[in-house]
């Protein structure tokens, strides 16, 4: 076992007698990973709660709920921008992974005629509440939607949720490498760091739909959100730093990754006091380790540009076998970082299959049919791959049947 990934409850990821504690007994040299998606969700709702404005644009997403469907359907009837069809608010909370852009999104697209549906059910005295009766009233939301404070703020989310929500779909790959993590990282606080100086496409619009949705504009209010945005990108960027940070053992483990090098004339220095810590973490002999990783360097020194740690693996064991056999150290350091776990949306995504599976009127289903069900559902992408002729031939010679 190489690696253990959840998603940083205490049980897990605890001091004294959590999971990684009792594993690591047996397994020193066990790799403990928090999955990337928890800790982008932590920084994000960390930031959230650190700007008072933003967290009551948040508190806005959270009153518009299942009550302003009757609005988007009539809304979808006559309009004449698609772009405006088929909207649904979302419930945006931050235990749910995207949940925020797509609020955002579904707001800013359907602004007008939820301000329109809102000033009309104040106006004939319809004080309707979204969803149970401690949530917000109609007047309290027509309100805080007819603020340009608000509206700043809001098409600030979208343009900051939908660069994050590009970084999580990417931690939700199956094919995540560590590789792609850090530059990925890099590229996405530079976008938010330009942010703070350049506004993003949705938040440029904001004087020209201000005016369009004749919101209030107060000079020293413009002032003061342009301070809180920027306190509010720093603290998000902090927040990503801190929180993403590649612990030393995964740092030194991206050290495989040739290409890193740049040039073949930086490769001969390339990884040497990495490789002396992963051989000295997992147990191998260092000296030999150093001397297979200098050799490996030297033969894949002109393809340099290509070498991902899993082209060299590749190469190693299935392309040219006796190769491996030459340097088995660097294969099993290479071994590790191929099973890297990085992310537990894998995981996620089996529960989110289950409960496709198991419904209201399917509760009573056995464990080992679910299981079944839950296989072909997450292998077979439409009916066309399976092969019906085949599983009716087995059904029917398990046992006779009257037919």
């Amino acid at each position: 076992m190489t690696c253990f990934a959840s998603d940083g409850p205490a049980v897990m990821t605890g001091k004294r007698n959590d999971v990684v504690a009792q594993l690591k007994r047996d397994n020193p040299a066990l790799i403990d990973v928090h999955s990337v998606n928890h800790r982008l969700q932590l920084a994000v709702s960390s930031a959230f709660k650190s700007v008072t404005e933003i967290e009551s644009v948040d508190e806005m997403l959270m009153g518009l709920l299942t009550q302003m469907q009757t609005v988007i359907r009539e809304m979808e009837n006559t309009a004449d921008d698609k772009d405006t069809c088929n909207v649904t608010i979302k419930k945006a909370v931050h235990t749910r992974w995207l949940s925020h852009e797509k609020a955002d999104h579904a707001v800013r697209r359907s602004y007008p005629a939820t301000l329109a549906d809102l000033e009309n059910a104040v106006g004939m005295g319809n004080d309707k509440r979204a969803g149970d009766k401690q949530s917000v009233t109609a007047e309290g939301l027509y309100k805080q939607m007819m603020s340009y404070q608000n509206f700043y703020f809001a098409l600030l989310l979208c343009d900051v949720c939908s660069l994050l929500s590009g970084l999580t779909k990417m931690f939700e790959r199956r094919d995540l490498d560590l590789s792609v993590v850090e530059p990925q990282m890099r590229s996405s606080l530079a976008s938010l760091k330009k942010m703070k100086e350049k506004p993003g496409p949705y938040l440029s619009r904001v004087d020209q739909l201000g005016e369009q949705y004749n919101l209030e504009k107060v000079g020293s209010r413009r002032t003061d959100v342009s301070r809180s945005k920027t306190l509010f990108l720093d603290k998000l960027m902090e927040n990503l730093e801190q929180r993403l940070k590649v612990t030393p053992i995964l740092t030194s483990l991206s050290a495989l990754d040739l290409r890193k090098a740049g040039d073949s004339s930086f490769l001969t220095f390339h990884g040497d006091a990495e490789i002396t810590e992963l051989a000295e973490h997992f147990g191998l002999d260092v000296e030999k380790t150093q001397l297979e990783w200098s050799q490996v360097k030297e033969l894949f020194a002109e393809e340099v540009d290509t070498c991902s740690p899993s082209t060299v693996l590749k190469t190693l064991t299935s392309l040219k076998p006796q190769l491996g056999d030459l340097y088995p150290n660097i294969v099993k350091l290479l071994s590790i970082h191929a099973t890297v776990i990085l992310s537990t949306s894998e995981v996620e995504r089996v529960f989110s299959h289950v409960k496709l599976i198991v419904t209201d009127h399917r509760n009573r289903l056995k464990i080992d049919i679910c299981t079944k069900l839950l296989m072909v559902s997450m292998n077979a992408k439409s009916s066309a791959d399976i092969d019906l002729r085949k599983c009716v031939a087995k059904f029917l010679a398990s046992t006779k049947r009257r037919l």
